[in-house]
C-alpha cells in the first residue's frame, strides 16, 4: 500500500495543522496508509492546542520515504517542505483565491474553495464518513475555524464555516472560553517575541505593476495599546525586512481578534497613498483603522486589483 504524507505549509498556522491532523486520520478511516506531519514550527495558536487538549502524536519533521503527498491549507509551490515531491502530489485542498493549478501540481485533484477556513473543507468530508471523528480532531478543526473567521467576524466567513462548527460542536464538547484563550495565548506570544512572530508570518506579492510588496500580519487582542506602545520597534522592523529582502513596498496588518478592526502600519507615504484608496482608510502617524475585519488573504486581491 502506498504510503501518503499529508502536510501544508514549512511553519504552519493552525489551520494548517488542524487539516492534516484530521484528514489523516478520515484517510486512515477509508483505508489508506496516512501520515500526518509538520515541518519547521507550528504557530503558536496550534501550539496552544496541541499542549492544551494532549495531542502528542502529530509527529514533527517525519522522514519517510513516502510515495505521494497531500496538501492542506496550501496550494502553492513557495514555501513548502523540501521533502514534498511536487509530480507525486495527489491532491491539494485549500481556500484562498490566488493558488496554483494544473500547472504546478500536474497529477493533482485540487479542491480550492472560497470558505473561511480549510479546516471547513475537511469538516465536511466528516459529514457522512462511516466513523466518529475523534475528539482531538474535532478540536483542532474548531479551533481553526475560529480562528481563521475571527470569531466569525472576517469577511471571509461563510455559512459553510458556522455549518462545519455547529456539526463540530454536535461531535464534541467545545470549552466556553476557548476561543478568548486562544485568541489571548497568541497575543502574549506577540508581545513577547514581536520579530520572530513577524517573520514566520509574512507574505510577498507582486502587484499589477511589478512591485514586490512585502505584508506582515500580527492576530492579537487589545491590539491599540500594544501597536501604539510598541510602534518604533515595528517601523524599525519593517525597514529591516523591507532591506532584506528586497522589497518595493511593505506594511503591516493587524486584525482585532475580538473587536472587529484592523490596524494598518507604514511610514512609506507613497505606499500609504495605495492603502488609502483600495482599503478605504486615512493614515495618520503611519497608522489607519479600518471599519471592518480584513485578513490578510483578502486584503492581497484588493491590492492586486
Amino acid at each position: 500500500m502506498n504510503k501518503t504524507l499529508i502536510t501544508a505549509k514549512t511553519n504552519p498556522d493552525l489551520d494548517g495543522v488542524a487539516c492534516m491532523y484530521a484528514y489523516a486520520e478520515y484517510l486512515r478511516g477509508v483505508g489508506e496508509d496516512a501520515v500526518a506531519g509538520v515541518f519547521g514550527e507550528a504557530h503558536v495558536e496550534a501550539k496552544y492546542l496541541l499542549d492544551r487538549f494532549s495531542v502528542n502524536d502529530l509527529p514533527a519533521n517525519p522522514a519517510g520515504p513516502f510515495d505521494n503527498f497531500i496538501l492542506v491549507d496550501m496550494s502553492e509551490a513557495k514555501g513548502l517542505p523540501d521533502v514534498v515531491v511536487l509530480d507525486r502530489i495527489t491532491e491539494v485542498i485549500d481556500h484562498r483565491s490566488f493558488g496554483q493549478g494544473k500547472e504546478t501540481f500536474p497529477n493533482a485533484k485540487i479542491q480550492n474553495e472560497p470558505v473561511g477556513a480549510a479546516a471547513t473543507l475537511i469538516a465536511e468530508k466528516y459529514f457522512s464518513a462511516p466513523f466518529k471523528i475523534s475528539a482531538n480532531s474535532a478540536l483542532l478543526l474548531a479551533g481553526a475555524i475560529y480562528s481563521n473567521t475571527l470569531n466569525f467576524k472576517g469577511g471571509v466567513t461563510t455559512d459553510r464555516d458556522h455549518k462545519a462548527l455547529e456539526w463540530l460542536k454536535s461531535q464534541i464538547a467545545i470549552p466556553g472560553q476557548l476561543v478568548h484563550e486562544m485568541f489571548a495565548a497568541k497575543t502574549k506570544s506577540v508581545v513577547g517575541d514581536l520579530e520572530t512572530v513577524v517573520r514566520s508570518d509574512f507574505k510577498s506579492m507582486n502587484d499589477i505593476k511589478g512591485k514586490k510588496i512585502g505584508i506582515a500580519q500580527l492576530e492579537i487582542i487589545n491590539l491599540e495599546e500594544i501597536i501604539t506602545t510598541n510602534l518604533t520597534r515595528i517601523l524599525n522592523l519593517l525597514k529591516q525586512l523591507k532591506q532584506e529582502l528586497a522589497l518595493d513596498h511593505i506594511f503591516l496588518t493587524v486584525p482585532d481578534l475580538e473587536k472587529g478592526f484592523n490596524l494598518i502600519v507604514t511610514d512609506d507615504l507613497n505606499y500609504q497613498k495605495i492603502l488609502s484608496e483600495a482599503l478605504g482608510v486615512s493614515f495618520t502617524n503611519s497608522l489607519a483603522k479600518t471599519d471592518h475585519l480584513l485578513m490578510r488573504k483578502e486584503i492581497i486581491p484588493m491590492l492586486r486589483k
